[in-house]
């Protein structure tokens, strides 16, 4: 056995160094690798502010007079959308002429863990081709982009937040509310902001 793999070898290196002899004489360039400046997001650049770019995911879709419930035990509800006009205070209304909804959502821990909310995430989509609407900033702090720290069992914390909404395009507006972890689906909530 030990003689007939030695066999087999000695044919195959003497075919290497024939092919090797026939290459051409001039150096072959070396490939270069030209560093790219694009970065791919980290969660840590994850700007909760932008505008959604796609429709909201498929999945679950609740009414605003609904409640949806985490297997964790966390209810997620919309107190209210409510349309209006941007403050002085506040950016990001330029596009639609300072016309906002401003979304209240409400998480109840029914669970016995404490869960964190530092990425949770709420988006929201007007019209009936559910564009994203841009998150309006809030120098006063009347309204926010994210939840604050975590949640143990049995609080709630409410939050209020604000998107750019043509008045016009409000007879639907759909809210997600996004825990971002890679146990639970981001959950729909479609109605009508009210006036």
């Amino acid at each position: 056995m030990r003689n007939r793999r030695l066999c087999l070898l000695v044919p195959a290196v003497v075919g290497l160094i024939a092919i090797a002899g026939c290459a051409p004489s001039e150096p072959t360039p070396t490939p270069t690798i030209t560093p790219t400046t694009a970065e791919v997001p980290s969660e840590d650049t994850y700007d909760r502010g932008s505008a959604p770019t796609e429709a909201p995911p498929a999945g679950d879709t609740f009414g605003f007079d609904e409640a949806a419930r985490y297997d964790n035990g966390v209810l997620v509800q919309i107190d209210s959308v409510e349309a209006g006009t941007a403050t002085e205070t506040m950016t990001g209304a330029e596009g639609t002429g300072g016309e906002i909804v401003t979304v209240t959502v409400e998480l109840i821990n029914e669970g016995t863990d404490t869960v964190d909310l530092a990425d949770w995430a709420v988006h929201a989509y007007y019209g009936d081709a559910d564009v994203g609407a841009v998150m309006v900033r809030d120098e006063a702090g009347t309204v926010g982009d994210s939840f604050d720290g975590s949640i143990g069992p049995s609080q709630s914390v409410t939050a209020d937040f604000a998107f750019a909404a043509p008045a016009a395009e409000i007879e639907r507006v759909s809210v997600l509310v996004d825990p971002r972890d890679d146990v639970n689906e981001p959950v729909l909530f479609v109605g009508a902001a009210d006036s």
